[in-house]
């Protein structure tokens, strides 16, 4: 079943920002599913504009760019940290690494999944976390091409 929201994390935009993947397509075609992030993603993926941009021989002023034009046409809306932070101590017992807590309690107060291609997430059953292979699936099922 298509959900209504969706968390979306970090590893998921880089994804999208390397290569015209079916991560790409798949931000891309989540039509009529709210894609949500926490407010701090955008500074997190800066961090790694440097090795994106190495990785597609470009400048970083294009990964911005590229990153900020996936951003627009998947219509991600950035979360606020008062909106989540009361699901943050709950998030980190859940979270096998600190650095997903945010998302991870940002899922909790929406009471959505997250996107997520972190396998170790998936050790947890309070949360659901669906990979990109299942967002494809999910959306193919829901007729929504790929």
């Amino acid at each position: 079943m298509l959900p209504k929201t969706l968390v979306v994390d970090a590893n998921v935009f880089i994804a999208a920002t390397l290569a015209d993947s079916g991560t790409r397509k798949a931000l891309l075609k989540a039509i009529g599913i709210q894609l949500l992030t926490p407010e701090f993603t955008k500074i997190e993926l800066r961090k790694y504009m440097g090795e994106i941009a190495t990785r597609l021989k470009t400048q970083k002023a294009a990964v911005a760019k590229k990153m900020e034009d996936i951003f627009e046409a998947a219509k991600i809306v950035e979360i606020p940290k008062n909106e989540y932070a009361q699901y943050a101590e709950e998030a980190h017992k859940l979270s096998p690494d600190p650095n997903d807590v945010p998302y991870m309690a940002l899922a909790l107060a929406k009471q959505c999944p997250l996107w997520s291609q972190d396998k170790a997430l998936k050790r947890q059953s309070k949360i659901v976390v669906l990979d990109t292979a299942e967002i494809i699936a999910t959306l193919k099922t829901a007729g929504k091409v790929i």
